[in-house]
């Protein structure tokens, strides 16, 4: 499916209502269990700049950083050693952005802690995802750290 994904061709907008849903998806949006889009872009190169995920490949896994980190980042994110078979971090290809974001148990977790510390706020009809105020300020703090 994400194979086809990177030769699907785009759909065109026919509506207000229609480009307005597009783009609350690209800004941010829920992906299986994990964050994609924009927000899940900018995780993505958070996560890579900050070594805890190497360069990441569409359908490739990655393994956790070995000894498992403390502090910083993951005490921030809430990040645990991984657990059982599921790959600790995973390419999953953005159909925004044709590029790929962080899946696996990494991203799973990452989107539990912005529901958590209510960072994000799901939107009841679709898989768009709202950054909240506080959401935005814990990014920029996390990313300058980086």
């Amino acid at each position: 499916m994400e194979a086809l994904q990177g030769i699907a061709p785009f759909r065109e907008v026919r509506s207000l209502r229609q480009s307005t849903i597009s783009a609350d998806l690209r800004r941010a949006r829920t992906c299986y269990d994990h964050l994609a889009g924009d927000l899940g872009m900018r995780i993505t190169d958070l996560l890579t700049r900050s070594g805890l995920v190497t360069q990441l490949a569409v359908g490739q896994s990655a393994n956790a950083p070995s000894p498992f980190p403390q502090g910083g980042l993951v005490d921030a994110l809430n990040l645990r050693p991984p657990r059982g078979a599921r790959p600790w971090a995973r390419g999953c290809l953005d159909w925004s952005s044709r590029q790929p974001h962080v899946a696996g148990q990494l991203g799973a977790q990452v989107l539990a802690t912005f529901e958590t510390e209510e960072w994000v706020t799901r939107r009841v009809t679709s898989r768009a995802v709202r950054l909240t105020a506080r959401g935005e300020d814990m990014l920029v703090a996390l990313e300058g750290r980086g």
